[in-house]
């Protein structure tokens, strides 16, 4: 009766995080392509996963995330180097 075959493609998009005890991550949301990250940061839910550079993945709450900086990967700047 609901079922639906739409298929929401993620992409990770790499971010570094700010906490709220001081600890600084760097890793990945999944967003959909297309979304921001003010998009992610303001929908409904309280958790978001985030997968970090050595692969693990970790639910983090919303409330404690002070800052969110994308890092940008400018290719052709590290093929200029």
């Amino acid at each position: 009766m609901f079922e639906t075959n739409t298929v929401i493609k993620k992409i990770l998009t790499e971010v570094q995080l700010a906490m709220a005890d001081g600890t600084i991550l760097t890793g990945y949301f999944f967003t959909a392509e297309g979304q921001r990250l003010i998009d992610v940061m303001n929908d409904q839910r309280d958790f978001l996963p985030f997968s970090h550079e050595d692969g693990t993945l970790t639910l983090i709450r919303k409330s404690v995330i002070v800052s969110i900086t994308p890092v940008e990967q400018d290719k052709s700047a590290n093929e200029r180097a």
